[in-house]
């Protein structure tokens, strides 16, 4: 169960454990965002499902990581050698999930945001078992 605290606007920050991805310091604990309180349920469904991507899919994920990282590597960061798609992750990190606005099919749907050795952010969304996009414009206009 995930502690929400709650701003005057009504948007609610908790913390919650990912099983697979790492943040910044290398721990499992990540910051979960959601609008509303209503939405609670919602964030614990969307960090189930998180937490129970497959290996293909976060495969996926990382194979588009590694595409982005290399379309915008800086002079600083040259991206080595990887044995396998998911090695990237020791180049980037993750640190929080923006749980989206619960449609009338409610299909888990969330955002996972960090940022890459390559010095640009790097995010994810996913909508149910379909990774919908990978990389540095991640975020919807508000």
């Amino acid at each position: 169960m995930i502690q929400f605290h709650y701003a005057p606007d009504g948007t609610g920050e908790g913390i919650f454990k990912s099983k697979f991805f790492r943040n910044d310091h290398g721990k499992e604990e990540f910051l979960i965002y959601i609008f509303n309180s209503s939405y609670e349920k919602y964030a614990e469904r969307c960090v189930k499902h998180f937490n129970q991507l497959s290996e293909e899919i976060i495969n996926v994920i990382c194979h588009h990581i590694i595409l982005s990282a290399k379309q915008h590597q800086s002079g600083n960061f040259t991206l080595p050698e990887l044995k396998q798609n998911t090695d990237i992750l020791n180049y980037c990190f993750f640190q929080a999930m923006i749980v989206s606005i619960p449609g009338d099919d409610a299909k888990a749907s969330y955002i996972i945001q960090g940022c890459g050795d390559w010095g640009e952010m790097i995010g994810f969304v996913v909508t149910e078992n379909i990774l919908t996009y990978v990389g540095k414009n991640y975020l919807p206009n508000l």
